[in-house]
């Protein structure tokens, strides 16, 4: 209907689900299935109307000052983003691994060892893990927590696993990991939250240390895949993103955000 009223004016009517393809991957670039776009989604339909505007209409880029003040939230934002975005293990595992002043958080739950490749394993040494996952048994347990790229905690075992620890002043935590003979179970708990999704596989949490929140969890199941996929609770994910947004305002308010950008232009 609305693209025969634009045709009957005379309007130009761009459908990117039949009449475009700008490259949409409805497995990666969107979270539920298909009914909204996250980031890598959006920039991709962001990208598209600014390449038509400039080369259809004739519009030029312009510089506003307010939105390059907040460049950097903007930034921030986006590589959270991506984070969450990305699919497999291999790619979350890099991707985690470079950002700064972050801890990761490992639990297994009913078996990580079975379909465990050798690239999956020297991603997980790669962000900071030291354990020998020869070491690892079928259906046995592991724990570990890596804190910008150090490892504080590692342990695997045929029993059931429980850990608890403290990094800084703000951050608690307690992991707990079982294999299938004791009972299957995965919990990173911070703060008094439970985080992990419980999967079978290996359990992923990313916390950002300087913020004091969650950027994403995630479950992979090494069990089935060398390189799986990631299975999210995409509500709950978006919520992570939303309190890390506020969490970055707030500091720009108080100028901690600017005071860290200047600290960090000076190391580089």
């Amino acid at each position: 209907m609305a693209k025969g009223l634009a045709q009957e004016y005379g309007l130009p009517f761009l459908d990117l689900l039949y009449d475009y393809d700008i490259g949409i991957d409805w497995t990666h670039d969107t979270p539920d299935g298909g009914q909204h776009l996250n980031y890598s989604g959006a920039k991709k339909v962001s990208d598209f109307f600014a390449d038509q505007l400039k080369n259809e209409c004739g519009l030029q880029g312009t510089v506003c000052e307010d939105y390059e003040r907040d460049r950097p939230i903007y930034d921030a934002i986006c590589q959270a983003s991506e984070l969450q975005s990305t699919r497999d293990m291999l790619s979350f595992l890099e991707a985690a691994s470079q950002r700064e002043h972050t801890t990761i958080f490992f639990s297994a739950s009913d078996d990580m060892k079975n379909a465990l490749s050798e690239e999956a394993v020297d991603a997980l040494h790669r962000s900071g893990l030291l354990t020998d996952f020869g070491l690892l048994n079928y259906r046995g347990a592991f724990v570990g927590v890596v804190d910008d790229g150090v490892s504080v905690y590692e342990a695997v075992s045929d029993r059931a696993i429980s850990h608890s620890g403290q990094l800084g002043e703000a951050c608690k935590y307690t992991l707990k990991s079982a294999g299938w003979l004791v009972g299957s179970k995965s919990s990173i708990v911070i703060n008094g939250t439970e985080y992990s999704m419980g999967g079978r596989g290996v359990n992923i949490v990313v916390y950002d240390n300087e913020y004091g929140v969650v950027l994403d969890s995630a479950s992979f199941d090494t069990f089935a895949s060398g390189n799986p996929d990631a299975v999210r609770n995409n509500p709950r994910t978006a919520e992570y993103l939303r309190e890390y947004e506020e969490r970055l305002m707030a500091a720009d308010a108080d100028g901690k955000l600017a005071q860290r950008l200047e600290v960090n232009d000076g190391i580089n």
